[in-house]
């Protein structure tokens, strides 16, 4: 048995389907919800993708930095 006050992720979906098929047909309201989901999803993703590519470089560039200078001296010890 579920608590009571708990929602359920469909729940406020189906209120606002059934508030919204007071004014049209209940087909239309559903599509009407779910182009707004759709467009809510898409924009929240392509918010998630700008910040995940500001966050990390696509390349460590210390890390090349210093492979290089290892790289380098090596070879500098290799010729000695």
């Amino acid at each position: 048995m579920e608590q009571s006050g708990t929602v359920r992720p469909a729940e406020p979906l189906a209120c606002a389907i059934i508030a919204i098929s007071g004014v049209v047909a209940a087909w239309l309201a559903a599509l009407i919800i779910g182009a707004a989901l759709l467009a809510v999803s898409g924009i929240a993703a392509l918010i998630g993708k700008s910040g995940l590519t500001k966050a990390t470089p696509p390349v460590p560039k210390e890390a090349i930095g210093s492979v290089q200078a290892e790289v380098q001296e090596l070879k500098e010890k290799a010729h000695r």
